[in-house]
């Protein structure tokens, strides 16, 4: 297995037939035969395979069904990583491949990026796991040979392919960091002090009472006083 799971589902893995080649079979001529040099495809040549394949084998995908309609209105970004969680799913791609994220939720593993026509495709859902690989010539061969061929070039010329060099781990952290300083800007400031002091003033007419603002500097004359300062030293 050239992908790590941290979790299994057994059901999805089964859900398609591992489909390879014999050794010594000829090569495929089912890319050839939609009009693409199957030692020459890009990752766009690939995605139009891949993409009509899953609309074939998984139309109760919801994820993959949308991205089969976006693509049709060039609206469909997918990124290329080394390693990405799919939900509890960890997928690691092998040396010379990369882990295809379609949505968030569902994507797909080529195992050899630089020679399509001999990798293997892997399809992981992050609800059910991942199916069993397929070859790309077994794959391409089914789409040929059904009514999705003539949807292959059209995808390959509308869907948006691009590289990320990090693992979505290390892009989350990123965007963690952000998270945080966005949120330092929720910190007390002089506007709201003014705003606060407003609404006590509004506040002590309406239940006649008056109200002095304490900044922990002078001494408290409650019984309550002691602890409070004790608070505001710890809090400063």
């Amino acid at each position: 297995m050239f992908f790590i799971l941290q979790s299994q589902n057994s059901n999805y893995a089964n859900s398609i037939p591992f489909v390879g080649h014999k050794k010594g079979e000829a090569v495929d001529q089912a890319a050839e035969s939609i009009g693409y040099n199957s030692d020459k495809m890009t990752a766009h040549d690939t995605a139009g395979f891949i993409i009509a394949f899953a609309h074939m084998n998984f139309q109760d995908n919801p994820d993959l069904e949308k991205a089969f309609d976006n693509v049709q209105n060039g609206d469909l970004n997918i990124t290329s990583y080394p390693e990405y969680d799919f939900g509890d799913y960890n997928v690691k791609a092998p040396a010379q491949g990369a882990v295809y994220v379609v949505t968030p939720e569902v994507g797909y593993v080529v195992s050899d990026i630089n020679h399509p026509q001999r990798a293997q495709i892997t399809f992981v859902d992050s609800k059910k796991g991942a199916t069993q690989p397929i070859y790309f010539r077994a794959l391409a061969k089914k789409v040929a040979h059904s009514s999705c061929k003539k949807d292959v070039q059209n995808i390959g010329k509308k869907v948006k392919v691009s590289v990320q060099k990090k693992n979505n781990r290390q892009s989350s952290d990123k965007n963690t960091k952000s998270g945080t300083e966005d949120t330092s800007k929720l910190s007390w400031n002089d506007s709201k002090e003014e705003k606060l002091s407003d609404f006590m003033s509004d506040f002590g007419d309406k239940m006649d009472q008056d109200y002095d603002e304490y900044t922990g500097d002078e001494q408290l004359k409650t019984r309550a006083a002691r602890s409070i300062q004790i608070f505001l030293k710890m809090e400063k």
